[in-house]
């Protein structure tokens, strides 16, 4: 028996250019122009609707618990999302230079919030008199 072995350079045939394939009808597309218009408002609609509901005073408090977390965990989840998209649009180095600074930047800005701002507005208030109406700095 004889093995197959080339010692010289091996020959390979140029790939034939292709043309893109459109694999979607008119109806497609149409329904992907209104899905990328209307789900954005869509959201903002019920994202609305929710922040209301929050703050009504006569709500079961356990529905607007519940409301609450889904509300943030769609809204963090579509947060993430559409900044990942954001960041694959852009060139390879950049994009991946700048994806870890992407997903940490919501997490420090809630940090700041939650934390941060109680921190800086309890200094401020003890600075003020019971009314919170003048500074009385050090007297207090």
């Amino acid at each position: 028996m004889s093995s197959p072995i080339h010692d010289g350079p091996i020959e390979t045939k140029p790939l034939a250019a292709t043309a893109p394939v459109v694999n979607s009808s008119p109806w497609a597309t149409t329904l992907r122009v209104l899905i990328a218009i209307g789900g954005p408002i869509v959201a903002i609609v019920v994202f609305w609707w929710a922040f209301g509901f929050l703050r009504s005073s006569g709500s079961n408090r356990l529905l607007i618990v519940i409301v609450a977390i889904v509300v943030g965990v769609v809204g963090v989840f579509t947060l993430f999302w559409a900044m990942d998209r954001l960041v694959d649009l852009l060139p390879g180095r950049l994009g991946e230079g700048l994806r870890p600074y992407v997903f940490v930047g919501p997490a420090l800005v809630i940090l700041s919030v939650f934390l941060v701002y109680p921190v800086i507005n309890t200094i401020i208030v003890s600075f003020k008199d019971a009314g919170s109406s003048g500074f009385f700095c050090l007297a207090n």
